[in-house]
């Protein structure tokens, strides 16, 4: 229940809550924090502070709630901003000791690029002064030509010694930008003022009675996500699919969660629930609205911001009176509900998570999925056969989209994907290419022909084409398998593709695909199976045909 606004008795007493994370939930953009203190109550009016919390807290998120043996009235909550005394974090100045230290490296590589560079312009002096005076001896002493190849090959060192530890130093100076670049973007996120405010909240509250109370804060805050990760085992042999799910957990919050009970939920808190209203669509033509600036500060001016507060303001009070406090029984596994259209994941056991946005895989559930397995081929395009199979998620949610890594045997066979997985909703799952079905494809025939036949355009080209596959099992069990090949379509009234045969018989014609047929059949092990297609492709010879 969310509580908001109220003041503090003058004759209240403050209590310093002495709170932990005890549990959070992560959504997909941000997380839902749940705060515990326990107090020892006397009877009378209490304010509860609860400090040092992320200046990225949602004041509307506010809510409160407790129990214990004490009777409780609680009235409000009262977040408010408070700028951080401490100037730095002890992670901020250790990121700015590695900036120091990169900086003096890069200033060191500098000086020794400056100092290279001095050298190419002294050699290329030399080089100069060597020349004109080889042109003086030449007429003079006539230099021997070793003289010559030796001056030379100096230079050629010389020059190719420098211009070598040049292009290594800007390697290494372009490395430390990276690096540089990545530890500033860091210190910039740690000393921003998201992070260098803190929020405070009071939590006001009468005891009626005294004894020991469990008060507990929740608020939403960002800088938290989860990205689900699946895994899917299959054995050749098998009838089914063990599938794991997996979830990529970061946060940056403020704030460390050490043992906490972790959720993570499908929820979108951050989506606008309301059912959106149709106004009428009007088209007219703009005209350009001018205000006047004075007009545009009194309007500024007269925004009473504390009739914005007070919509949010708590609406009355809550007794709490509970019995003595119940012991929760731990998760020994994995608890999966269902709240509304949204899935919660209780994890299993208690976690930590660091606010240094470095990401932590966390294991959510596994369960194993009965499944139809079916090879499809499309040897124009690949020479290898795909496996699938056909599985239905029998599992408490739903499954969000995200990558799968696909291990067949034990061996991982490579990556595939998943769109949101519904409850009992059935999906084709790519298990990577299997070698037990082979098959072979072949051009037999692509005959040329020109003949003069009566039209607009006087020559003729014909090609005939034969396309031969072949597929064999090499697997030890029967298989089912959809082949699917195609012929060209023409988009020109003059290309004309005809003569196509198919033997066998395809199976069926895709409907959205033109010229695109399937054969759907099973082959027992060692079985084979031979397909040809043939068609005929005629346009005007002067036609440069793309696509064949």
């Amino acid at each position: 229940m969310i509580f908001l606004g109220g003041t503090t008795p003058a004759h209240a007493e403050t209590l310093k809550a002495d709170s932990k994370i005890s549990e959070v939930t992560v959504f997909q953009d941000r997380a839902l924090v749940t705060r515990t203190a326990e107090l020892k109550l006397a009877p009378g009016e209490h304010a509860v502070e609860f400090d040092g919390l992320p200046g990225t807290l949602e004041e509307g998120s506010v809510s409160v709630r407790g129990k214990g043996t004490a009777a409780v009235v609680l009235f409000g909550a009262r977040p408010a901003t408070v700028q951080s005394k401490e100037l730095q974090s002890p992670k901020a100045q250790e990121i700015e000791a590695q900036i120091k230290k990169l900086e003096e490296q890069k200033q060191t590589l500098q000086f020794r690029k400056d100092a290279l560079e001095k050298k190419a312009d002294f050699l290329g002096s030399v080089k100069a002064a060597t020349a004109d005076q080889i042109g003086k001896d030449i007429m003079t002493k006539q230099p021997s030509v070793q003289d010559i190849a030796a001056i030379a090959d100096y230079m050629e060192t010389g020059f190719s010694d420098v211009f070598v530890k040049m292009q290594q130093i800007e390697t290494e100076m372009r490395k430390l930008d990276e690096d540089l670049d990545r530890l500033r973007r860091e210190l910039y996120e740690l000393n921003n003022f998201s992070n260098r405010a803190k929020k405070t909240v009071w939590i006001d509250l009468e005891a009626k009675t005294a004894g020991s109370f469990t008060l507990e804060l929740s608020y939403r805050v960002g800088g938290a996500s989860w990205e689900p990760l699946y895994e899917a085992r299959t054995k050749s042999e098998g009838a089914e699919v063990d599938f794991s799910v997996f979830a990529m957990v970061r946060q940056q919050t403020g704030e460390n969660w050490d043992n906490v009970r972790l959720s993570l939920s499908t929820a979108r808190p951050a989506v606008y629930g309301r059912i959106p209203e149709s106004d009428p669509w009007y088209l007219s033509v703009f005209q350009p609205v001018v205000m006047r600036r004075e007009m545009k500060m009194k309007a500024d001016l007269s925004y009473d911001k504390s009739q914005e507060y007070a919509s949010t303001a708590a609406a009355g009070a809550m007794m709490m009176a509970a019995p003595e406090p119940v012991a929760e029984a731990q998760m020994a596994t994995a608890d999966v509900s269902n709240q509304g259209p949204s899935v919660r994941y209780l994890l299993p056991k208690l976690d930590s998570i660091a606010a240094d946005w470095q990401p932590k895989k966390l294991a959510v559930a596994s369960q194993v999925f009965p499944a139809t397995f079916s090879y499809k081929v499309v040897p124009r395009l690949s020479d290898s056969a795909f496996l699938t199979a056909k599985v239905r998620n029998q599992s408490q949610g739903l499954l969000l989209a995200g990558p799968v890594q696909v291990f067949l045997d034990d061996a991982y066979v490579g990556s595939s994907s998943i769109d949101t997985w519904g409850m009992n909703e059935e999906i084709a799952l790519s298990l990577g290419t299997d070698d037990r079905l082979r098959l072979e494809r072949k051009q037999l025939k692509a005959k040329e022909d020109l003949s003069v036949l009566p039209g607009l355009h006087g020559k003729t080209k014909t090609i005939d084409y034969v396309y031969w596959t072949k597929i064999e099992n090499f697997g030890s069990r029967e298989a089912d398998v959809t082949l699917e090949d195609q012929v060209p379509v023409s988009q020109h009234d003059e290309i004309k593709v005809e003569q196509i045969v198919y033997e066998p018989k395809p199976t069926e014609a895709d409907s959205e695909k033109p010229g695109v047929q399937r054969w759907t059949f099973k082959m027992t092990p060692k079985e084979k199976k031979e397909f040809k297609i043939s068609f005929r492709v005629k346009y005007p010879v002067e036609f440069r045909v793309t696509g064949l």
